[in-house]
């Protein structure tokens, strides 16, 4: 036994017909009583090392904020793969596209009118998701986008329909081509067709 700190995560086993309910402090105890090495790389996660924290509480849904600014094509994501997003249009800075970052604080309802306005001029959005294909808010957005500004073009960076094995977090973000360097290369690329 060990002085764990207590959090409010908390993860369920499955055995036969019921679910254990075992803090991480717990986990810890008992993975520590095995004999074998285990990692639990996502127990008590705090994300104040993140760039895209909130500074204040967020208590309204619908609401948006923009991380950066730039017309040549505009990032819009949500959760914590905005880390990558801001890193992928750090990259794509420095090779002269102005790409700018909008996280969506909730995504229902989300708040088209305000969403618009952030666009602006730009005409080439990026949708940045940690789903699978079809399994997002991208179509959505699309459609709403394009029903105001019909010459935008919307595209989505996703998990694709593949199988995602298991790994590391940022392994995954590389395998998956969802980590900085490859999402902007992807979105280079992008724009270098639409030219």
């Amino acid at each position: 036994p060990g002085n764990y700190p207590q959090g409010k995560s908390c993860y369920r086993f499955r055995r036969g017909n019921r679910s254990l309910r075992y803090s991480c402090a717990k986990i810890r105890h008992r993975l520590a009583c095995r004999k074998k090495t285990v990692e639990i790389e996502i127990c008590n996660r705090r994300l104040t090392d993140s760039r895209w924290e909130c500074k204040e509480p967020v208590d309204k849904i619908g609401l948006l904020t923009r991380h950066m600014d730039g017309n040549d094509v505009i990032f819009i994501t949500y959760g914590t793969i905005t880390d990558n997003v801001i890193t992928a249009a750090e990259i794509l800075s420095k090779n002269g596209v102005k790409a700018g970052v909008i996280r969506l604080l909730s995504v229902q309802p989300i708040d088209y009118d305000n969403l618009i306005n952030e666009i602006g001029p730009c005409r080439h959005v990026i949708v940045v998701e940690e789903v699978l294909s079809n399994a997002g808010i991208k179509e959505s957005l699309a459609w709403n986008i394009h029903q105001q500004i019909p010459d935008c073009k919307v595209q989505g960076f996703d998990l694709g329909q593949h199988f995602i094995t298991h790994g590391n977090l940022n392994s995954l973000y590389q395998y998956c081509r969802l980590d900085g360097q490859s999402i902007a290369e992807r979105t280079q690329e992008a724009i270098t067709v639409e030219k």
